[in-house]
């Protein structure tokens, strides 16, 4: 019985700044699994930019709710989902490069999240992927930003290839918000990056006046 297969990914702006972050994630689909020579494929979009023809976008969104990087990598594992039970898959691969939703496999597996507590987080993501997860799903893990060179094998290289598109469209992703909104965000995080870098300053002051007055 034929496998489907999907790469997901995530990405951020202001990564290091959670008040001014926007998170999108992104689902890739692998339509013939692999073909022709993989690692000189991988080279020529990592040199060249050339896109495998083998690789379709079918989802592209932005994170809902907290603006976090493993929220946003769940939101693809149930897009994803959701695009394999709509059609009828009854098996599927789920690739991710991100380890929290690799974790949760066994756990879908064993119907941990029917009824998730309330303390759990991205609850809701969670209430819902449990809804359509299947016994033939699986997620499995694929290291992200490979080094061409390091890469042994067709498969390997296909994998990082199929990682390489979803990243490239999880990126392309953010770009869908309204420019009103990120540049709102890119505010927000400048002046959190500049009231912290103060902050540093006025509590480096307070020491060195204690140390002044010993």
């Amino acid at each position: 019985m034929h496998t489907y297969r999907f790469y997901l990914d995530a990405s951020a702006s202001s990564s290091s700044e959670p008040t001014g972050r926007l998170a999108a994630c992104a689902v890739v689909q692998d339509l013939t699994g692999p073909g022709g020579d993989p690692l000189t494929l991988l080279r020529h979009w990592h040199d060249l930019g050339v896109p495998c023809d083998s690789f379709t976008t079918i989802a592209l969104a932005l994170a809902p709710g907290d603006q976090t990087v493993p929220r946003a990598e769940l939101l693809a594992l149930l897009l994803a989902a959701q695009a394999a039970t709509t059609a009828a898959v009854e098996h599927a691969i789920f690739v991710s490069d991100c380890q929290y939703v690799v974790n949760l496999n066994s756990r879908l597996a064993a119907g941990d999240f029917r009824s998730p507590p309330l303390q759990c987080t991205n609850r809701d993501l969670l209430a819902r992927l449990q809804q359509v997860w299947a016994p033939g799903f699986s997620v499995v893990k694929v290291k992200s930003h490979q080094d061409v060179d390091s890469i042994q094998g067709a498969e390997a290289a296909w994998e990082a290839l199929g990682n390489e598109h979803a990243d490239c469209a999880a990126r392309l992703a953010l770009t869908r918000e309204s420019s009103f909104v990120t540049e709102l965000a890119g505010d927000l995080a400048m002046c959190s990056k500049r009231q912290r870098t103060l902050l540093r300053s006025f509590l480096a002051y307070l020491v060195d006046l204690g140390m002044a007055e010993l």
